[in-house]
């Protein structure tokens, strides 16, 4: 069993962004929740947890195929995680062998995908990317999906520090930026900005936090890359859940073209690090929709996943609506 040791709760070291550690949390909006802190939610915070966990041995391997990246992981990530089962998560990690296919080259479509459930992408610690909540629904056809990451529904869905939890089946994912994982790569890659997090199902690479100020610029400052997104204004229709458009929901968001740095699905092309000619590419961003929820170009199926059940809503969210 291998053991995963904490990392310091603070480095006020200044990066190659020009931001510490404190200074891109509190500009983030995450308080003093410290890159790479282990930590499950309560009700009111969040909250420290063991900063030792034992879990199964970590497997991660990449390879090109003649027209394919293949990706082997089982979920074990390689930062520290927090403590689960939790009190509202009392599910415990476990290793889930899977393979995942993506176009080695991929090409932008001139239209977008939903995610529509499915996992967004994987990680370069090996978890997967899976925003995907559970649905208020009152008829069919009539749903609304929770956003785990809003100040409703988290409190009540065991979020650790590195906005994971745990599916029914064991398997550990992000529902927003790893901060585990990105002190990790802080750590290994002085210097290189953006960050390099993962790959999407359809191929193109994902990144994030940061980005270059101006995309086809490398040598242009670093700053966090801003979503398109913003709340609605007003309550939600009739049929809908009660209440105004406040985030506790997916629904409750539009995209507002030009009204930050990167397109509807979460992306752009730029110069990146490991692109240096260019490339399309997605952002992990600090505010909704934190995970892409919209694919530029084409999944593969072995990213399938499905759509969670009706008893995926946690008891203390049943009654919202």
């Amino acid at each position: 069993m291998a053991e995963r040791n904490a990392d310091p709760i603070l480095d006020l070291k200044e990066t190659s962004t020009g931001l510490s550690r404190r200074e891109f949390i509190v500009r983030a909006g995450f308080g003093l929740v410290a890159v790479g802190a282990a930590g499950c939610s309560s009700h009111t915070s969040e909250a420290a947890a063991d900063t030792r966990t034992s879990l199964p041995d970590r497997v991660y391997i990449v390879m090109s195929l003649a027209s394919q990246k293949e990706v082997i992981a089982n979920g074990i990530a390689n930062h520290v995680v927090g403590k689960f089962p939790n009190q509202d998560c009392p599910i415990a990690i476990r290793a889930v062998p899977a393979r995942y296919l993506m176009e080695l080259f991929p090409r932008e479509n001139t239209y977008t995908i939903p995610l529509n459930g499915w996992i967004f992408g994987i990680a370069t610690s090996g978890v997967p990317f899976d925003p995907t909540g559970p649905f208020w629904s009152t008829t069919p056809g009539n749903t609304w999906q929770f956003e785990v990451m809003s100040t409703v529904a988290r409190p009540y869905l065991g979020l650790d520090g590195n906005n994971a939890h745990v599916q029914p089946n064991g398997e550990y994912h992000y529902h927003g930026i790893p901060y585990g994982l990105v002190s990790t790569l802080l750590r290994e890659n002085v210097g290189r900005a953006p960050l390099l997090l993962g790959w999407a199902a359809d191929g193109f690479p994902i990144y994030g936090p940061w980005g270059y100020t101006d995309p086809m610029d490398p040598i242009s400052p670093v700053r966090l890359v801003r979503p398109g997104y913003q709340l609605k204004t007003g309550a939600r229709p009739l049929d809908a859940p009660k209440g105004y458009f406040d985030g506790t929901f997916v629904e409750d968001y539009a995209f507002v073209t030009g009204s930050g740095d990167i397109d509807e699905c979460n992306g752009r092309f730029g110069i990146v690090p490991d692109y240096p000619g260019g490339t399309y590419h997605y952002y992990l961003t600090a505010s909704f929709p934190f995970i892409p929820r919209l694919y530029r170009g084409t999944p593969d199926i072995s990213f399938t996943h499905p759509l969670p059940g009706p008893d995926a809503i946690p008891p203390a969210l049943q009654n919202i609506g």
